[in-house]
């Protein structure tokens, strides 16, 4: 193939050229004569372009098939480490202990947080008005509207032994952890065992 801005490209030249080029060689004089070369180097264009899409589809084939054979495999994995989480959490449960350090790792339950919801904030209001407790139980911010004092509400229920009317208490649910030489698996989730009924205490 003879090289120069005089030469006019076929689509058979340049067919046995390009895999030369797409392998790093770039000593090539491509310069286009006349408006048919440029048509001849649109049409490789096109056609390269159309096999990075070819490429590109048969990936996401590819990897859509990869997904679903490790999701199939960790399914099953994973349902084996359910279950022994699941009877270690039990035994854990019998022991009453929040805590076992054993040689093969360390088993632990972590009582869930109380947190205070507001239910009905008209009445929490008129209680702390009624009560001549706004300044605990209620937050005054330089700018309406009120907004309630969590911490506030909490201290009071935590001093009288019950939640101010429009509040209640939601007590999350306790977790489960073991800790082994192997960190967990993201694909891991909490069984319906490892972890306590939501109790919601109201007032």
């Amino acid at each position: 193939m003879s090289s120069g801005g005089d030469f006019l490209y076929t689509d058979d030249e340049l067919e046995e050229l390009f895999p030369r080029i797409e392998e790093g060689e770039d000593d090539f004089d491509l310069t286009p004569r006349d408006q048919n070369d440029c048509e001849a180097l649109l049409r490789k264009l096109d056609s390269l372009r159309d096999e990075c899409g070819e490429i590109e589809a048969h990936y996401q084939s590819q990897l859509q098939s990869l997904n679903d054979w490790r999701d199939q495999r960790l399914t099953k994995k994973v349902r084996g480490i359910r279950y022994a989480k699941d009877i270690l959490f039990t035994y854990l449960r019998l022991t009453e202990k929040k805590t076992l350090d054993l040689v093969g790792g360390v088993m632990k339950i972590t009582k869930g947080r109380a947190s205070t919801v507001i239910t009905d904030f008209d009445k929490l209001l008129k209680f702390a008005t009624d009560k001549g407790l706004a300044d605990k139980l209620i937050n005054q911010p330089p700018a309406p509207p009120p907004k309630p004092d969590k911490k506030g509400i909490a201290a009071y229920a935590k001093e009288h032994g019950s939640y101010p009317a429009g509040t209640e208490v939601s007590i999350g649910l306790d977790s489960f952890s073991i800790s082994t030489s192997t960190p967990s698996h993201p694909s891991e989730v909490p069984s319906p065992n490892e972890a306590s009924a939501e109790a919601t205490a109201k007032p």
